[in-house]
């Protein structure tokens, strides 16, 4: 199975949904590097997430109840994108942007999510856990050592 993308665009990080119906990706068809849903059947029913982008997007992260999309860009922000309604909504800045955040990791529930960051004025990376619940983001660990 082909999913089916623009014929001169390129896709990348692409994800399976938790259903196998859909996957999402980092496509570039419009110009910038945006986020994507296709059909995994390979039909034409594709859906252009996010029109935002103005720099490189890094990474994405599905979370498991499928409704959310954490993702990250050269900028050194985070960015949650809600599945059902299409808001995209940054939660994290200052990062270094010259990497990733490192792999952001969702709990059970998709209420809670982990990643580590190196902000800007920072040597070393720390733990940031996000609530969705709360909108609050909270640093689990110092920068005395690399997390």
């Amino acid at each position: 199975m082909e999913v089916a993308t623009a014929p001169e665009s390129r896709t990348r990080k692409a994800i399976l949904s938790h259903d196998g119906k859909w996957v999402y990706a980092i496509n570039d068809a419009s110009g910038e590097l945006e986020l994507w849903k296709y059909a995994a059947d390979g039909s034409k029913n594709a859906k252009q997430l996010t029109k935002d982008g103005s720099i490189f997007r890094w990474d994405i992260s599905l979370s498991p109840d499928g409704k959310w999309i954490a993702h990250d860009d050269m900028n050194g922000d985070l960015w949650l994108l809600n599945t059902e309604n299409g808001k995209n909504k940054k939660i994290m800045t200052l990062g270094a942007g010259l990497d990733p955040y490192s792999r952001a990791v969702w709990s059970a529930d998709s209420q809670l999510l982990a990643t580590t960051r190196t902000h800007q004025k920072d040597e070393r990376s720390r733990v940031l856990l996000y609530s969705l619940a709360e909108n609050k983001k909270m640093t689990l660990t110092s920068d005395k050592y690399n997390s």
